[in-house]
């Protein structure tokens, strides 16, 4: 109680001037106060813009005061229970780690309504956390792990599916069929109406398929690698995901989950969180920073979600925020800057969502307000123009009359799926981002060839800057399925480029099958090489000696001055 009265004494007063400032001080102080009361014993080993206790089974984020956190607190209200009013649904803000506001239709905070679209960044999700245990990587191909796929299809590579850009035709009613389809068939049987990442299509199986190489890649179910790799570490009750299926058992990816607010507000937690829960790495760190920063053919959108980039949103908000959107104002907006999470969700409607992510960003006070964003060209990327690809009829496309895309929705004549592709590698592992250099000024990298693969890997592994491509040193390997080793490079110029301060280097262990082939790409730091302590502290010695003779003389010299 003493909590709230203090925050409606905050709405009420209003001050100008120097008291504003003083005002603005001591709320920032509260702020910092507050999470430190807040949080646990632990709470110094908790990741980044936690502030708050982590919470467990049913609970959600903690309470905390939106006065404290930095909102004007009747502002933010107001946005958030006018977003829940509406049109009804769950409205919640956190900052900091904290629950700042919510507001429910009902009033049950239990509420589970229809994903959309935002199921499509759970998937993601999952693939990230297979990327950093090492079962995945971006350069994999859908043919190492769904030998089903003929050669074209089996060639497209989890990068592209995380981009949309797999070139795969897009028809709204046979891609939007989730009564009587096979989704995973049905992407494999999509014609190419583009070349593989060149073109951004926002395709709804081909989330399907991305779901599939996940499962394969983990051998095992992907709903059941969910729950036990993301679901479990964040303490989400099980039960509590509920995500549909197609007619073949698929997942249905590009949709299907059903879900309580406050634990999407946990993996949006998560997100914010750079992929660290309780002091543990989840989400690999290249896949975070993947998911944050457009894509190469939409600079509107990362890893099947969403960016604030330049051109891509309104003025009023955040640059760096990005988040998940389901169709009908479905979303999880995670700010970084200002260590936000907003999530709504409820029954389709239009223009809420926007108008909530506005209204609790002109509610931010503290630290500071947000900047209005100067003018930018804005980019015709959106989820509405890409959604009815195909309704017109195109150069590329027939139009949603096209006769043999309709007879494939109904089942009539559905398409034969082509012969298999060939044998593919998978893409080999570099399951580390720290190396060091030997005292020879190598650089041994180790490599594993994933488990789950069909061929043996061999290849060559690079080493090259961050910004340039040019090859400091490479080196051959071969494992077989399963097996792991290390890989030595050195030459002059990966000593130069390591210097005597390290250097953060990419790493590319690249996978030869006599096809494309596979490529891993790992940014690693690099140590330099260690120096010889015992020999350091020979030549310490030696400068202190020197350094005591040259006091003592000239103590001396002071001593027979004065006797002068």
């Amino acid at each position: 109680m003493g909590a709230r009265r203090n925050e409606r004494r905050g709405e009420d007063r209003v001050t100008t001037g120097a008291t504003r400032r003083r005002a603005a001080m001591l709320a920032l102080a509260a702020a910092l106060l507050g999470s430190v009361a807040a949080a646990p014993a632990g709470a110094a080993e908790t990741a980044p813009g936690m502030r708050c206790a982590t919470p467990g089974g049913y609970d959600d984020l903690p309470r905390g005061s939106a006065a404290a956190a930095g909102f004007d607190a009747a502002r933010l209200t107001h946005a958030v229970r006018q977003a829940a009013d509406s049109v009804g649904g769950s409205v919640v803000v956190y900052r900091y780690g904290c629950k700042v506001a919510e507001a429910y239709s009902g009033g049950t905070s239990m509420a589970s309504y229809q994903s959309w679209s935002a199921a499509k960044s759970i998937v993601a999700t999952a693939a990230g956390r297979a990327m950093e245990l090492g079962l995945l990587s971006p350069g994999d191909t859908v043919g190492s792990l769904v030998p089903e796929a003929d050669r074209a299809h089996g060639a497209i590579t989890v990068q592209q599916l995380l981009e949309q850009n797999s070139g795969l035709h897009q028809h709204l009613i046979r891609d939007f069929n989730f009564i009587v389809d096979d989704h995973v068939a049905n992407a494999l049987t999509l014609p190419f109406d583009h070349e593989p990442g060149t073109h951004f299509t926002y395709g709804q199986v081909t989330v399907a398929l991305l779901a599939k190489v996940v499962g394969r890649a983990a051998g095992t179910d992907f709903q059941d690698f969910l729950r036990r790799e993301l679901l479990a570490p964040l303490d989400i009750p099980a039960r509590e995901l509920r995500w549909s299926r197609d007619i073949a058992g698929n997942t249905n990816g590009y949709f299907g989950i059903e879900m309580p607010a406050r634990f999407w507000g946990r993996l949006g937690q998560l997100w914010l969180q750079h992929g660290v829960w309780n002091g543990r790495r989840l989400l690999d760190a290249d896949w975070m920073a993947g998911v944050a920063r457009s894509s190469s053919t939409n600079p509107c959108y990362s890893y099947l979600s969403w960016v604030d980039a330049p051109g891509c949103a309104p003025p009023w908000a955040p640059p760096d925020g990005f988040y998940m959107s389901g169709l009908g104002d479905q979303i999880v907006w995670v700010v970084p800057s200002e260590q936000l999470v907003v999530v709504r969700f409820g029954p389709m409607t239009a223009g809420v969502t926007d108008a909530l992510r506005e209204g609790v960003t002109r509610s931010i006070r503290l630290p500071r307000p947000v900047p209005t964003r100067g003018p930018e060209k804005q980019h015709d990327g959106s989820a509405t123009t890409e959604l009815f690809t195909g309704v017109v009829p195109t150069a590329t496309s027939p139009g949603i009359l096209n006769v043999e895309d309709l007879l494939a929705v109904t089942q009539v004549a559905r398409h034969a799926r082509p012969n298999p592709g060939p044998t593919r590698a998978r893409a080999p592992q570099v399951p580390t981002r720290t190396l060091r250099a030997g005292r020879d000024g190598n650089v041994a990298v180790p490599v594993a060839c994933p488990a789950v693969a069909q061929l043996a890997c061999s290849g060559v592994v690079r080493i090259t800057g961050t910004g340039d491509a040019t090859t400091l040193s490479s080196a051959r390997f071969r494992l077989g399925r399963g097996e792991q080793g290390t890989v030595t490079l050195g030459s002059g110029p990966l000593d130069a480029a390591i210097g005597a301060r390290g250097a953060t280097l990419v790493v590319r262990a690249t996978g030869e099958d006599g096809i494309e082939g596979a490529t891993t790409t790992r940014v690693v730091d690099v140590a330099p090489v260690p120096r010889d302590r015992r020999a350091e502290r020979r030549r310490a010695a030696r400068r202190e000696r020197a350094a005591q003779r040259r006091r003592v003389a000239a103590r001396k010299r002071a001593a027979a001055e004065r006797r002068r």
